[in-house]
């Protein structure tokens, strides 16, 4: 992320965003935080909620430009105290243009520690918001690594899954995840989905 961070030039067509908070699950609570990293439509972030991930992406942001006008309020003023005998009407209207990014829909490639073992992870993300800040993430694991006996006893190993959302308000940014491990554990003989969910609120500054 440091290297993605150097290669971006100016300041402004980068973002760096930092939050750290609290997340609640059935575990308990535990800390929250993220930092993410982007340059144009490349992102990398590091968080740790559900377990630590890492991801590097691309957005492919949906965008139109608009164009407003306004009365230019100095010009008004003078018509109306010159009884509308002043002639600067050629001033009166200044036109803006700008580019407003409507929505972006993306994807990312990562790797996720949940306790000892470590998951290959993808992820569909999608911006619904201006705020690239906002985001609903649906994303797949599979265990590629990880300590022996923690498969024992399991009744199987497929891949997992994930439904994983951030808003921001200001600067406090709400979430949640849910999803299923893939793995299955036997309870008096019956298999048990992995299941969790947990939901976080952090603070979140954008640099």
């Amino acid at each position: 992320m440091l290297a993605l961070a150097a290669a971006g030039g100016s300041a402004a067509a980068d973002r760096l965003l930092i939050a750290a908070g609290v997340g609640a699950s059935a575990g308990g609570p535990q800390l929250a935080g993220d930092l993410e990293v982007r340059h144009g439509a490349a992102m990398a972030s590091a968080r740790s909620e559900h377990g630590q991930t890492v991801l590097i992406g691309f957005d492919l942001a949906n965008t139109r430009r608009t164009d407003a006008a306004r009365w230019d309020e100095a010009c008004v003023s003078r018509l109306r105290a010159a009884a509308a005998t002043a002639r600067c009407w050629d001033g009166a209207v200044e036109r803006e243009s700008h580019v407003v990014t409507e929505r972006a829909l993306g994807g990312a490639l990562g790797v996720r520690r949940d306790g000892g073992r470590l998951d290959a992870v993808g992820e569909l993300r999608l911006h619904p918001m201006t705020d690239l800040a906002d985001v609903v993430e649906l994303g797949a694991t599979l265990p590629v690594a990880g300590r022996d006996e923690m498969y024992l006893d399991h009744a199987r190993l497929s891949p997992g899954w994930y439904v994983r959302t951030q808003w921001r308000i200001s600067l406090l940014r709400f979430g949640g995840e849910v999803g299923m491990t893939g793995l299955a554990s036997r309870t008096a003989g019956t298999p048990r989905a992995d299941a969790y969910a947990i939901a976080t609120l952090a603070v979140a500054v954008a640099l």
